[in-house]
């Protein structure tokens, strides 16, 4: 079969399944249903379509683009919300670029910043930026740390498919891997006056340390920041520090725009993996009337 018979086969399956409700949401059985290459267009959010490739089932996001037409559809909004009048945007763990190219186009006169260490992810990312025309990103490969140096960047996926789940260890010689830089963001994230306005960061475990890299931006601009708090983790450090610049923290719920106030990140991944419908959390310094006043979407449920 060829790709234009395979990609009609994956359109009539899709129409199918959405037309009887029964298209799936798990991740394992997408990758079940038929194949689709070529440039796959998603509309996050009202008034903002992009493209990204997908060459058979390579890659997550793209993947449930094709068949959901969003991905994380709580976390697009809140990041088109709350960085659309941004200076600068960093998206930690960038990936292939899904909310970098998101950023990109509801902010086109911001700086995105799109830290990426894996090299197989950063070729997608910007193969996807070229396509959509966007001008205003600039790539970053490394991880981001709390140190400068390198480590083994290490996953399980496949041969073939871009991997969402890399875990940063320490460059001791016993994990095989991607040697990759590491970098400490507020080296170049102060240089400028520009303010950093949002940070998303999904880094598979080592969130703690990206985001205690990126202390002296924290302090001094207080962005929003979107975090994946799935694995437990170590979150202390970054909990003590935000809470000290009076930040709050929101479940986010992507099956609803609904945003649950916890009382910090280890509460989200305290029990283990947390289900992919509240994997994220956004931290805002914001006063709540001001960010559901930003929000009207929302309905916000405040701790007691």
């Amino acid at each position: 079969m060829n790709r234009a018979a395979r990609n009609s086969r994956a359109v009539a399956e899709r129409e199918r399944l959405v037309a009887a409700r029964a298209l799936p949401r798990a991740l394992s059985e997408l990758l079940t249903l038929p194949t689709f290459t070529g440039f796959v267009t998603t509309t996050p959010v009202p008034s903002t379509t992009f493209e990204m490739l997908l060459c058979d089932r390579d890659d997550g996001i793209a993947l449930r683009c094709f068949w959901h037409g969003v991905y994380e559809p709580s976390s697009s909004a809140l990041i088109a919300a709350l960085g659309h009048d941004a200076d600068r945007i960093v998206d930690i763990g960038a990936h292939t670029g899904y909310f970098t190219l998101l950023a990109a186009h509801v902010a086109p006169r911001a700086q995105i910043i799109a830290v990426e260490p894996d090299a197989t992810n950063l070729a997608r990312l910007a193969l996807n930026a070229r396509a959509n025309g966007c001008s205003n990103i600039a790539v970053v490969r490394a991880a981001a740390a709390d140190v400068n140096g390198r480590g083994q960047l290490c996953n399980d996926a496949p041969e073939g498919y871009l991997s969402s789940g890399g875990r940063l260890t320490d460059d001791d010689g016993s994990a095989a891997g991607q040697l990759v830089p590491t970098l400490v963001l507020d080296g170049f994230l102060t240089k400028e006056r520009r303010p950093t306005a949002l940070i998303k960061c999904d880094t598979e475990g080592s969130e703690q340390a990206a985001l205690m890299g990126c202390a002296q931006t924290l302090r001094r601009d207080r962005p929003h920041l979107v975090i994946e708090c799935n694995r437990p983790a170590p979150w202390r450090d970054i909990e003590t520090l935000l809470h000290a610049l009076g930040y709050r923290f929101w479940q986010i719920d992507e099956t609803a725009p609904r945003l649950t106030e916890v009382g910090g990140l280890a509460t989200a991944a305290s029990a283990g993996e947390t289900p992919e419908r509240f994997r994220n959390r956004l931290a805002s310094p914001m006063p709540f009337a001001t960010l559901a006043a930003r929000l009207p979407t929302f309905e916000f449920i405040p701790l007691e």
